[in-house]
């Protein structure tokens, strides 16, 4: 991170490989007390990301501050150990779930989460790090009903809360209710339950958002033009 700040103009140049510089413009006219169109950012090839590149770090912020007081360009370089010390994390959760079926249908879900938040929150929604689990918990499956406690706790890592690798919580919910699903599917003697293997395994139904909609409607419409050699169904 480089901060290059101009007293004579009042221009911010920075420059930064991340993954939301408009973001990022936003928060460092907050925190510099700069109008936005003073502040511009220059990514240039920023190589991974997968979401740990979003969050304003503090480095960032402290590589501002210097510009603006000395005057003079100001790098924040840190090592890998440092790094990996300070860098936002996810997936660290721990989760105990219970799954029932009656006659090879499940009928129920119930999960007690505990998610690791670090020292302080990286994201701007904390309650989006552990309440996103409810959107997904439930996978692919019909369920008839579904409980989820989730407990954010604060520890001494660094700042949780990114959406690392996917977003905030679909790696964790997807992993615990195919985790339940396998284990129900296997009989509680190790051998594969066929009944509930066959009923368990197919999606359900999921009703179709508005653009879902109009995408279906339009592919029908092609074929029926197709088909027809004209553009009256159209």
């Amino acid at each position: 991170m480089i901060a290059d700040f101009n007293p004579e103009t009042g221009q911010l140049d920075i420059y930064n490989g991340n993954q939301a510089p408009h973001a990022h413009r936003t928060v460092y006219a907050h925190v510099a007390g700069l109008a936005e169109h003073m502040i511009r950012i220059m990514c240039n090839d920023i190589g991974g990301g997968f979401g740990n590149k979003v969050p304003i770090y503090p480095g960032y912020v402290c590589a501002i501050a210097g510009s603006i007081v000395a005057g003079k360009p100001v790098k924040w370089i840190e090592d890998r150990s440092e790094n990996l010390m300070s860098t936002g994390f996810a997936r660290d959760y721990v989760m105990h779930a219970e799954m029932c079926s009656k006659d090879g249908k499940i009928t129920g879900l119930r999960v007690d989460a505990i998610a690791d938040h670090g020292a302080f929150d990286s994201t701007a929604q904390p309650t989006k790090f552990p309440a996103g689990f409810f959107h997904i918990c439930c996978g692919s499956y019909d369920l008839q009903a579904a409980h989820v406690k989730v407990k954010a706790v604060y520890t001494n890592k660094a700042p949780g809360g990114v959406a690392y690798r996917c977003s905030f919580r679909i790696t964790e919910g997807v992993y615990m209710v195919e985790r339940m699903v396998d284990a129900l599917g296997t009989g509680d003697e190790g051998r594969p339950d066929r009944a509930a293997h066959a009923q368990l395994h197919p999606a359900r139904p999921v009703p179709l958002r508005d653009d879902d909609r109009l995408d279906l409607r339009l592919r029908q419409l092609r074929q029926h033009h197709e088909r027809r050699d004209g553009d009256g169904g159209l």
